[in-house]
C-alpha cells in the first residue's frame, strides 16, 4: 500500500486501476486492505476505478461490510482505461 500511495503523490495521478481479473475470491483481510487501499487512494485526491471484479469477491466485500459505492467499476480492464482516458481528455486536472 505504501508504495501506491507513494507513487499516487509523486506522479499527482489522478486515476488508480485495480484490475482483479482473474483474482481468486479473496479472503475478508484481502478485502479489508483493498477497501482501505481504495479510502486512501481518495483520501490522496485521485479516484481509484476497478475492473474485472469477481463476482464472488464482490458478495465478500458486502460480508465485510464494504462498498463500492463511488467507485467506478468495469467489467473489462479496457473499459477502465476508456473511463479515465476520456475523463483525462475533458477535465484538466
Amino acid at each position: 500500500m505504501e508504495e501506491v500511495l507513494g507513487a499516487i503523490v509523486a506522479h499527482g495521478a489522478r486515476f488508480m486501476i485495480v484490475d482483479l481479473t482473474g483474482a481468486q475470491a479473496a479472503d475478508t483481510s484481502t478485502i479489508e486492505h483493498l477497501l482501505r487501499l481504495f479510502a486512501a487512494t481518495r483520501l490522496l485526491g485521485s479516484q481509484c476505478i476497478v475492473s474485472g471484479v469477481p463476482a464472488g469477491m464482490v458478495r465478500r466485500i458486502l460480508d465485510a461490510g464494504g462498498s463500492l459505492d463511488g467507485i467506478p467499476v468495469f467489467s473489462t480492464l479496457k473499459s477502465a482505461l476508456e473511463h479515465a482516458m476520456g475523463a483525462i481528455r475533458h477535465k484538466p486536472r
